[in-house]
């Protein structure tokens, strides 16, 4: 199911570049969260992250007013310490599950890292279009997130536990299907406002080899983009039957995409405790600066 999937939203890209060329390249700086579904993380958990992302925010297939988007991006958080903090809080509420006369154990500190790939491709139909940079489209977003999350015990675990905790990797596999909006208004000749909002239902495929984990769950997939454009190039070239329209841009903007998942109970201890299931939320915001270009 993976393969096909995968294949036919390559297929989708490829189509939808056929008749021009658009890209953009993002580098972002912002923070990565995660809230439930794993034992010891009932509260948030955050720290820093960067993000390297390719993109088309929007580009009109063969002069009509059906357009094609796509965002590519890269996640790489550091370790979570304020999970490594609520994972050791936890132990009082753990050893009360332990059964009458079972010697009370402490819960070490843990380290938590999340990385990935989130893959979005939209196609749709501008309601509004008063040229390139003057536009509202409505479209339908096909996508797939892979990201996965390595848990360890921390080098820096001062809980005294004796628990062998082993280092594990929780792999995702998301797809997801939901409308969204684009839109871009010009100021002046240079600059303009863009943005994007996507809202999609998602099914996820939750895999952890070494726990012996492998559960489907179903959830939602929230994101927004929001911007300022500066096109200090633009040309238009009548090649013969072709014609070349050269375009050289920067961005600046932020970004927020949010995952779901519902019932997600993840026992990262290797103890076989009853960890309750509860909503599993990753949250990463950005704000990243990008140059494209498009043709």
């Amino acid at each position: 199911m993976k393969v096909r999937f995968l294949s036919q939203v390559a297929v989708l890209f490829v189509l939808s570049g056929s008749s021009a060329f658009a890209g953009e390249f993002n580098y972002g700086q912002g923070t990565m969260s995660v809230k439930g579904g794993f034992m010891g993380l009932s509260d948030q958990a955050s720290d820093n992250v960067t993000v390297y992302s390719l993109k088309s925010q929007h580009h009109n297939l063969f002069g009509t007013k059906a357009f094609y988007s796509y965002r590519l991006s890269w996640y790489d958080s550091n370790e979570m310490v304020a999970g490594q903090q609520q994972f050791n809080q936890a132990s009082n509420t753990l050893n009360g599950w332990l059964p009458s006369g079972t010697t009370p154990f402490t819960l070490p500190s843990m380290d938590y890292r999340l990385q990935g790939l989130d893959a979005n491709l939209s196609l749709g139909y501008d309601l509004l279009h008063q040229g390139e940079r003057d536009f509202l489209g409505l479209g339908v977003l096909l996508g797939v997130s892979t990201p996965w999350i390595d848990s360890k015990k921390s080098s820096s675990d001062s809980s005294g536990s004796n628990l062998n905790i082993p280092d594990t990797k929780t792999e995702f596999w998301t797809y997801k299907i939901g409308p969204s909006l684009v839109a871009r208004k010009s100021l002046g000749d240079y600059f303009s406002l863009y943005g994007s909002f996507a809202y999609a239902y998602q099914t996820a495929h939750i895999k952890n080899t070494k726990l012996n984990v492998s559960t489907d769950v179903d959830g939602q997939f929230v994101s927004y983009d929001l911007g300022v454009r500066f096109q200090p190039i633009s040309a238009d070239y009548q090649l013969g039957w072709f014609t070349l329209s050269p375009r050289l841009y920067a961005t600046a903007g932020i970004r927020n995409s949010h995952w779901q998942m519902d019932k997600v109970g993840i026992d990262v201890s290797g103890q076989n405790l009853p960890v309750p299931k509860t909503q599993l939320e990753f949250n990463a915001s950005e704000t990243y600066l990008g140059f494209g270009f498009n043709f």
